[in-house]
């Protein structure tokens, strides 16, 4: 037993030493990247680009951004947050997925519309009777021709996805950044008609997409924002998207 009190005692103060050691060995740095996503109009958007363009002046530009999404002027689309240890990928993603055909192939027979149904009979009529009197507001039976029959299925992803890899300068200030940053949205339903089996023609709808997207390796200023982007939507609406990204280092022991 002596002895064995005596190895306790001879462990013991190694133990300690090694979990100091531990507890003192730096740990590596953590990187926090924020994109902030804002859809605002397109006048006011150009009236901010030499602030926003400007490293020292972005984050005062972004503020503005934020005081308009406040009085309802501008749009907050989205706000991705990333922390990753310095030199490691990391993802986030805000989709939702959107299934359409491929592939159609003409009906083999007209697809006849349903029957209307009579209303209810309040007097000696029939129902049947009544709906063929003139002036019933039940429509007549229509024959849809020319309908696709889907024959395979997509989907595609629409939302906002967020991908970085920052790796902390020796200064513990700058980061070497690779990040990638996308906004895909539906935009609506467009009817064509193409040629199916034995010369038929049949009419579908296909989705339209549009995609906003940087991707590019920059050096970042922990505490700084930087324009990552600013994308014309589609004429008709007179409004853009701007992709601001603000890094901050979050330094370890």
């Amino acid at each position: 037993m002596k002895t064995f009190l005596l190895s306790l005692l001879a462990i013991a103060p190694l133990t300690v030493c090694r979990q100091a050691a531990a507890e003192e060995e730096p740990q590596a740095p953590q990187v926090r990247l924020d994109l902030f996503v804002a859809r605002l109009p397109e006048a006011r958007a150009v009236d901010l680009l030499p602030d926003l363009s400007d490293a020292a002046k972005c984050g005062g530009a972004q503020a503005q951004i934020v005081a308009m999404i406040a009085n309802k002027e501008a749009e907050l689309v989205d706000y991705p947050t990333i922390i990753t240890k310095s030199g490691q990928r990391a993802i986030s993603t805000n989709v939702r997925h959107v299934r359409y055909a491929t592939r159609y192939s003409p009906a083999k027979d007209p697809v006849k519309a349903p029957e209307p149904v009579p209303p209810a009979a309040s007097g000696p009529a029939a129902p049947a009777e009544e709906a063929k009197k003139p002036g019933a507001q039940n429509p007549p039976p229509a024959i849809l021709k020319g309908l696709g029959v889907p024959g395979g299925f997509e989907s595609n992803d629409v939302g906002i996805s967020f991908e970085a890899e920052p790796t902390v300068q020796a200064d513990g200030l700058h980061v070497d950044l690779q990040v990638a940053s996308q906004h895909s949205t539906l935009l609506g339903w467009t009817k064509i008609t193409i040629e199916g089996g034995g010369g038929k023609h049949v009419t579908v709808e296909q989705p339209d997409f549009q995609t906003l997207q940087t991707s590019t390796n920059i050096v970042a200023t922990s505490g700084g924002s930087v324009l990552l982007g600013l994308h014309k939507l589609q004429p008709s609406t007179q409004q853009v998207e701007v992709f601001i990204l603000t890094t901050t280092v979050i330094k370890g022991r």
